[in-house]
């Protein structure tokens, strides 16, 4: 192990640029958007920088400052460049301070580990690369527990939470942690804390949300807001914590949801690293009064303590508890898988210290099965337009993905290819189709091992049924089918 331990920095290093050149592969290579991100990505392209800042017609939304630091990348480069910068480099940030935060935390071989998830985690790269504010969720958060666990000076804390909270939306959850760990901790010290002291601290994470707060309310007395508000609503309505007896179906679907999102695992491995995550969340309460003189205690507290603010505001409908808005706690959830491998590590010293180290065969294991875990793109034009240019049969689209196509384009602004034969298809309509015809349909691809699809089309479902389409072939996104 000695060996092992002299390389380790160099095995890091490597580690993270592999990480960095998958995200700038998938960012600016092998690109793609999603329909959110697209209905985004116009509105940002369409409007003028004094109109970016209110409700969009397509009733997308984004966090203020994103949507405005978009807007001036747009014109660095075309928008399928340009509108992809800021994701990429958060991302870049993320890997880089997660290496700083585990040198603090972790032996060599539990940190090696640990960097490895966040830097080939499918989930994590395919997330926090979409045109929303996710990878700038967890950067910012782990800015936030690594910088600002120990004090700073109170206008440089103002400072930089209130531009989290109008960057981020997680910036609120995140002060509100901070708050709550605060107060925790001035309870149970309460004999050797001033309460001038209290309020100093506490003081920057009350009035940092501040400007969001004032914008949001804003924001919420313009015209559409309510409508926007009622879509949203509807919307994630699967994401909102229940109050009746379906909370336990729910707290089922989401605990399985973090553990295939995070692990990217399946079977046994996935319920094994289940196991050592459990044993963590153990070892971190049974370690309860150390967290205030812990860094890793700490830390994984402010994480914990700001998941319990996005469930209760999940539970009052104020913002959904999903997939991709909890890409930020990442962090916290591989610091309890770290603490958890520390102390099975520590056991089986106890037990036969020649097998201390057989504990880690089981992430290496789960890491290997990333790369088999990459899933394809959701929405991919180019080569649906270069499968269809080899057809010669007539082309129909179904109005989806028509639309989707339309909006690509519109928002690309894309001209290496020939997409005139897209371009130029007709919607499908009803018996207007002729026999051999080829028909496009929009059908999304599920996260995961899983070959779910999303259902089809009902236009094409009824083909299906009647015998009168079969599938013949899929692109990323859509589902081709030839009429007979």
């Amino acid at each position: 192990m000695k060996n092992f331990s002299k390389y380790s920095n160099q095995i890091c290093w490597f580690l993270i640029i592999i990480g960095i050149l998958l995200r700038f592969y998938y960012q600016f290579i092998e690109w793609s958007f999603n329909g959110d991100e697209i209905n985004l990505g116009l509105e940002i392209i369409e409007n003028d920088i004094n109109d970016i800042l209110f409700p969009f017609k397509n009733l997308q939304s984004a966090p203020p400052l994103f949507l405005f630091i978009e807007k001036i990348l747009l014109y660095l480069a075309k928008p399928y460049i340009s509108l992809k910068i800021l994701s990429f480099l958060f991302s870049i940030g993320t890997l880089l301070l997660w290496h700083k935060v585990l040198i603090r935390l972790f032996s060599k071989n539990i940190l090696i580990i640990l960097l490895a998830f966040v830097c080939f985690s499918p989930f994590i790269i395919g997330t926090s690369l979409t045109l929303k504010q996710y990878s700038a969720d967890l950067f910012l958060s782990l800015v936030a527990v690594n910088y600002f666990i120990e004090k700073r000076p109170f206008g440089v804390t103002v400072l930089f939470f209130s531009i989290f909270c109008l960057l981020s939306n997680v910036g609120i959850f995140i002060c509100t942690a901070f708050g709550l760990f605060i107060t925790i901790q001035a309870f149970i010290e309460k004999q050797k804390l001033n309460p001038k002291i209290f309020i100093r601290r506490i003081s920057p994470y009350i009035l940092a949300p501040v400007p969001y707060i004032l914008y949001f309310l804003w924001f919420m007395s313009q015209p559409g807001a309510e409508r926007m508000k009622s879509y949203m609503t509807h919307y994630w309505k699967g994401s909102f914590m229940p109050h009746d007896a379906g909370i336990i179906k729910w707290i089922a679907i989401q605990g399985n949801s973090i553990s295939l999102f995070f692990f990217s695992s399946y079977g046994l491995l996935q319920y094994t690293l289940l196991v050592i995550f459990i044993i963590g969340i153990f070892k971190l309460f049974l370690n309860f009064r150390i967290q205030y003189t812990s860094f890793l205690y700490k830390i994984t507290s402010i994480y914990i303590l700001a998941i319990l603010v996005q469930i209760s505001l999940s539970a009052f409908q104020l913002y959904p508890f999903s997939d991709r808005l909890f890409l930020w706690i990442a962090p916290g959830i591989y610091l309890i898988l770290g603490i958890g491998l520390m102390e099975i590590n520590d056991w089986l010293c106890k037990i036969r210290p020649k097998a201390k180290n057989l504990i880690y065969i089981v992430p290496f294991s789960a890491i290997v099965l990333f790369f088999t875990y990459i899933s394809n793109k959701s929405n991919d034009i180019i080569t649906l337009n270069n499968y269809l240019n080899s057809k010669t049969e007539h082309i129909l689209l179904t109005r989806k993905a028509k639309s989707s196509i339309k909006n690509w384009l519109l928002m690309t602004k894309y001209e290496k290819e020939d997409f005139q034969k897209l371009k130029n298809s007709e919607i499908l309509k009803e018996f207007s189709w002729k026999p051999g015809s080829v028909i496009v349909g929009r059908q999304s691809e599920k996260f995961g091992h899983s070959d779910k699809k999303s259902p089809p089309e009902p236009v094409i479902m009824e083909l299906i049924q009647s015998n009168n389409a079969k599938l013949i072939q899929r692109v990323n996104g859509y589902a081709i089918y030839k009429l007979k």
